[in-house]
């Protein structure tokens, strides 16, 4: 009998909280003594100019998971956003045999402009901003999500835990 291996990937447009909530699933799945990861995948595929960013995610996100599988990680919480079917297909490339759970986490407007302006500053924050209402129509656009969980004001540790409900 095989063992399955679980991940679920939170999406999810600009400031609806992807990194925050994958954080503190990570949390509570260590108060549980479960063998996990928390992976932010922006962090395998930042760099740029003109690079295959997909291609790159892919790629470093296959020999990632295999040093992490050899470790005994049997749980994956990952965070991105996914604008195209293409995106979800990369990770689930380089995940053979994974059960990947996507959940898109949703807040309103003025909620994710107050994130915002508490973690960028300068032309970071001005490109979010004026990029927020059109990434996050991409990402609800694209439908790759299995659930969709609202975080706007509960406390975090709800959010997650309802997360972990949704993905079993």
């Amino acid at each position: 009998m095989s063992l399955v291996i679980k991940a679920v990937l939170l999406t999810g447009g600009l400031g609806a909280g992807k990194t925050a909530v994958a954080t503190e699933i990570g949390e509570i799945l260590h108060e549980s003594g479960v063998p996990y990861a928390v992976i932010d995948l922006d962090w395998l595929c930042w760099c740029g100019p003109s690079m295959d960013v997909h291609g790159l995610l892919e790629t470093n996100l296959a020999a990632v998971w295999h040093n992490y599988q050899a470790a005994g990680i049997r749980h994956l919480v990952l965070a991105r956003a996914l604008l195209k079917p293409g995106h979800l297909a990369a990770v689930r490339r380089a995940l053979p045999g994974v059960s990947i759970t996507v959940v898109r986490l949703t807040a309103a407007p003025e909620r994710i402009r107050q994130r915002l302006r508490s973690r960028d500053s300068g032309a970071t924050l001005a490109g979010h901003l004026s990029e927020m209402d059109e990434f996050t129509a991409q990402v609800e656009r694209a439908a790759l999500e299995d659930h969709i969980v609202m975080n706007d004001d509960r406390p975090i540790h709800e959010v997650a835990k309802q997360v972990l409900s949704l993905v079993g």
